[in-house]
């Protein structure tokens, strides 16, 4: 087995709800993500994937215990450290219209810029690699508000892999998406944990989580963690969600 980029441990995520108080959603999360692994995490709405994600990213401070990232707490990183290891993608980012696909995968490589904010020939080839690995080299040029969700969700994936970080976090990149890009993006993010990335999607498709997810992280009341092939053998996704395991096509 390889060694985990990510542990935590004892781990509480939740968020402020005015005041002192703050909303636990999950706590004692003692979790392992491998190295080049593709990690699925399912569970009901509103038990906190999202925000668990976003803990794992440095985005949300834990509510207690700690997140180690490549042998390192997470939280004692500079931001710009942190975005050295950890990139995230999310479905409401902000307006990127008038940009075009290069420009705005463009952005991940910013923090590897000169001082005037241009990129040298190497980070223009970074930016040219991560077009060509999720298939839209030839929408570098066109803006995003002429490209459709499945396009627009493939430049937020480009953009985090000029990033060039070895983990990316996803929260629900195949939302509103057709089946077939679905499997696409699911297809795209398997290769790259083939090619060494570690990967961490949450994600409501189990169906496709089972078919090309490392692992799982199936998040209830805790979490129970496994290879996919064991979680579908097993009965959690039935207690959990009521989940036929001879099932076809299912969200939940």
């Amino acid at each position: 087995m390889n060694e985990p980029i990510l542990l935590t441990s004892d781990l509480s995520v939740g968020y402020k709800v005015g005041g002192n108080a703050v909303r636990t959603l999950q706590s004692n999360l003692n979790l392992q993500l491998r190295r080049g692994s593709f990690t699925a995490l399912v569970g009901p709405n509103g038990v906190g994937k999202s925000t668990l994600l976003r803990t794992l990213c440095g985005l949300l401070k834990p509510l207690a215990g700690t997140v180690s990232l490549a042998g390192t707490d997470l939280f004692s990183l500079s931001i710009e450290k942190r975005a050295e290891y950890v990139s995230i993608v999310v479905t409401n980012n902000v307006d990127t219209s008038r940009l075009t696909v290069r420009e705005v995968v463009s952005i991940g490589r910013y923090a590897y810029s000169n001082w005037v904010g241009t990129l040298d020939e190497r980070n223009e080839e970074i930016v040219e690699n991560a077009l060509s690995m999720v298939k839209i080299s030839h929408l570098a040029d066109r803006r995003l508000s002429e490209m459709s969700d499945g396009e627009r969700q493939r430049v937020w994936i480009a953009r985090a892999l000029a990033q060039d970080t070895p983990l990316i976090l996803l929260d629900e990149p195949t939302s509103f998406l057709d089946y077939r890009n679905r499997i696409e993006i699911f297809a795209i993010l398997k290769q790259l944990s083939q090619s060494g990335k570690s990967i961490l999607i949450s994600t409501h498709e189990i169906d496709l989580a089972l078919r090309y997810a490392d692992q799982m992280w199936v998040m209830s009341d805790g979490i129970v963690q496994g290879d996919a092939e064991a979680i579908g053998a097993s009965d959690v996704l039935t207690e959990v969600f009521g989940y036929p395991k001879d099932a076809g096509q299912v969200q939940v």
